[in-house]
């Protein structure tokens, strides 16, 4: 596996309707957005931790351009990627 290097990013608040999708079986997989491929992380069902308004201030960007750290709503660190 490689690393994909973030080239822009920008600060938005509110919040949106989402929806989740589990596919049976398969980890990840591809939907396409217009026609751009994305990959989509298959989070397995069942109800999604709330997780306050993001992005916050505690989600950070390294001097490497990448996402580094993430918290959850009570300030618990969550993970790292």
């Amino acid at each position: 596996m490689g690393s994909v290097d973030l080239v822009a990013g920008r600060r938005e608040q509110g919040y949106q309707r989402v929806h989740n999708l589990t596919v049976e079986g398969i980890h990840t997989y591809h939907v396409m957005a217009d026609n751009t491929p994305v990959l989509v992380h298959n989070c397995g069902g069942g109800e999604v931790p709330h997780f306050g308004s993001y992005p916050r201030p505690d989600v950070g960007f390294t001097g490497g351009n990448k996402i580094h750290y993430m918290f959850d709503v009570n300030g618990n660190y969550t993970r790292s990627w």
